[in-house]
């Protein structure tokens, strides 16, 4: 009927317009009545249809109760009619609303709270309502009574039978209200429980995670540590090298903080406090090294003074037995000499007394 009104006045109009009547006071309020009128149309379409897939919906109502006890969703046809009502229905009448501004009001309005279509559908959904209440009850009933798995169904029930305009003092819901919040608490207890294992088994993964990590520096810097002092206690002070015990303590330091900060290993964790003191160990090697190293060069340079010592000491005595055996040969030729000066002076003494 509206349709046929609509498309009369729409029809109406073309003659006028023809006739150079597009300012008369008749057509323009018959525009205003063809813009209320597509807009009250266009709400009863959308409210017709919103409706046609409730039913249809609807009619599934048995295998649809199945499904949602079983974990699955109620479908969104037969969700949140509240608020589409509350969005096509005006608030108040709308013949009392302020129409000063007219484009605004005709873009906004809503039907009436008491209009026929409205009143239909919300018989419909309370009548769905009280199924779903009452077959929902049973299902919750029927499920156990004390499952805290179907919490879930039973808020689900609670949310889609109060949309449907059921209120919560009735006695279906008020049992199924009395059931949501048993299960919900049931539900939490046991949530409550699952994270906590849950929890305990993270940090357990953890725990075990930042052993092996902790386990494995402290492993590389002992096995740094040993190779150090083997070659100190076999090689001696020759086959030591200074810096290498520093270097080690630095890649046992880096790897600690590598633990720390990209595996996410607890800085105060035993095994890497055990790896620091390792560490330290390695700088105590150098500080070793160092000690032995420049007692190893005093001792090289004492001796290089003991053999420059008995050279120099050796050189005096063969200068001084040279020294001495030249005095000698010169201490003979001398007494040779003497000898010989002697003999020739006795030698003339014996001519003179033979003459």
């Amino acid at each position: 009927r509206l349709k046929t009104m609509l498309q009369g006045l729409e029809d109406g109009q073309h003659p006028i317009v023809e006739h150079g009547g597009a300012r008369n006071v008749t057509l323009l309020v018959t525009n205003r009545c063809i813009a209320l009128a597509r807009r009250k149309l266009r709400l009863l379409l959308e409210l017709s249809q919103r409706q046609e897939e409730f039913m249809q919906f609807d009619s599934q109502r048995d295998l649809l109760l199945q499904r949602v006890a079983q974990g699955g969703s109620m479908p969104p046809q037969l969700c949140n009619t509240h608020k589409f009502l509350a969005r096509l229905v005006h608030k108040g009448n709308p013949w009392d609303a302020d129409r000063t501004d007219f484009e605004a009001f005709a873009a906004s309005f809503g039907l009436p709270v008491a209009h026929s279509h409205v009143d239909r559908f919300r018989l419909k959904l309370q009548e769905a309502g009280l199924w779903w209440a009452r077959n929902g009850l049973q299902a919750l009933q029927d499920s156990g009574g004390g499952q805290s798995s179907d919490h879930a169904f039973a808020e689900k029930l609670v949310n889609a039978v109060t949309d449907m305009g059921i209120a919560t003092s009735v006695q279906p819901m008020a049992e199924i209200m009395r059931i949501a919040q048993q299960r919900k608490r049931l539900w939490e207890i046991e949530e409550l429980a699952r994270k906590k294992r849950e929890l305990e088994t993270r940090q357990e993964e953890v725990r075990k995670q930042n052993e092996r990590t902790a386990g494995w520096v402290l492993r590389e810097a002992r096995q740094m540590l040993g190779t150090l002092q083997a070659r100190t206690q076999a090689g001696g002070p020759g086959s030591m090298v200074l810096g290498e015990a520093e270097e080690a303590a630095a890649k046992v330091d880096k790897m600690i903080s590598s633990a720390v900060a990209i595996q996410k290993c607890p800085a105060m964790h035993p095994l890497l406090q055990m790896a620091a003191q390792v560490a330290a160990s390695c700088r105590e090697e150098e500080v070793t090294r160092k000690r032995l190293l420049a007692a190893e060069k005093r001792r090289q340079e004492r001796s290089a003074r003991d053999r420059q010592e008995k050279a120099k000491q050796a050189a005096e005595a063969a200068a001084a037995a040279a020294a001495a055996d030249t005095a000698e040969r010169e201490y003979e030729r001398e007494v040779a000499h003497s000898s010989s000066d002697e003999n020739d002076a006795s030698s003339s003494d014996g001519c003179s007394s033979a003459s």
